[in-house]
């Protein structure tokens, strides 16, 4: 395969103060990549960042926001731009306690079709009271089962909760057909991304009643392209909002399985929910065809590598 050269670049500084009866904190960052082939094509990755917020008695406010750049010659990849913020405040008075959140994710390539750029907004508002009655102890209190009344999203589970037949009782009622098992774990046919017509599986990976992880495995309609894989991540931004965490290298183009392989290519999301971490991306494929992957788990492996898809499993 054709050879490359690859350069790094970041800084950042973080400022912290005081202003008034604020106490503040501001870092911004830039993060900047460059890979050049033999073959001619060159591209580059610019991301400028900015972590800031403040507090005083009664308040919290945070802002987070990053613009990632990615710029290609001399091969079929697509220039593309990437916008993600949040704006987080948060009130507490005696037993009360206000969230307020706004998220804002954009992504657009250069030459994307009409309606078909990812313009995601979602805002939030929870309140919550907090009773504080003491109580003395005198056993462990027993553990929670729990049940689910219907089923619609990945989101919706408990990642390490224990779980009665309500569960498979929802996937059922969903639609969501057993067939079998895969490699230990009941596995599910149904459609939880509506705009793909590709096979949808969901493998459920648990210790007795206890549900370790969540898994749906997503096919390409046909040759895996940048535009297939934002579309459905387009569908989970509009459901979850913008990211936590993200990490994207590489374009769309050349020999994809060597590119991930390599980890040449990766794209990977992620949504910190209230029942574990929820991860989407493309991983390293190990037998059949490139496919999309959604997971919900407690924990994940790092973001520097596209080794943490499921092994030998195949939509």
């Amino acid at each position: 395969g054709d050879t490359s050269d690859r350069q790094l670049a970041n800084a950042g500084l973080d400022f912290l103060g005081q202003l008034s009866a604020w106490q503040y904190s501001l870092s911004p960052s830039l993060d900047y990549q460059e890979s050049y082939k033999q073959a001619g094509s060159q591209s580059s990755n610019l991301a400028l960042g900015l972590l800031a917020s403040a507090k005083t008695e009664g308040h919290e406010l945070s802002l987070s926001h990053r613009h990632t750049q990615f710029l290609n010659e001399g091969s079929s990849a697509e220039d593309s731009d990437t916008v993600q913020t949040r704006l987080q405040w948060r009130g507490h008075w005696e037993a009360h306690t206000l969230d307020l959140n706004f998220d804002w994710y954009r992504f657009e390539l250069a030459q994307i079709e009409e309606n078909e750029q990812a313009d995601s907004f979602k805002a939030s508002l929870a309140w919550t009271y907090r009773f504080d009655v003491p109580v003395q102890r005198l056993f462990d209190p027993p553990v929670e089962v729990l049940s689910l009344a219907e089923f619609s999203a990945l989101g919706q589970l408990q990642a390490g909760g224990l779980y009665d037949e309500s569960l498979i009782q929802a996937l059922e009622q969903a639609a969501w057909l057993a067939v079998g098992t895969r490699s230990g774990m009941a596995a599910f046919d149904g459609r939880l991304f509506e705009r793909s017509t590709a096979r949808q599986l969901l493998l459920l990976e648990q210790t007795g009643q206890r549900l370790e992880g969540a898994h749906v495995l997503l096919g390409f309609d046909g040759p895996p392209t940048e535009r297939a894989y934002q579309s459905a991540l387009d569908e989970l931004l509009k459901r979850y909002g913008s990211p936590s965490r993200q990490r994207i290298v590489g374009s769309y183009d050349g020999d994809l399985r060597a590119k991930l392989v390599q980890d040449e290519l990766i794209r990977i999301v992620e949504w910190q929910l209230e029942g574990g971490i929820l991860r989407f991306g493309v991983p390293r494929p190990t037998s059949g065809d490139i496919r999309m992957e959604l997971q919900l788990r407690q924990v994940h492996a790092g973001m520097d590598s596209n080794d943490w898809g499921l092994k030998a499993l195949g939509p």
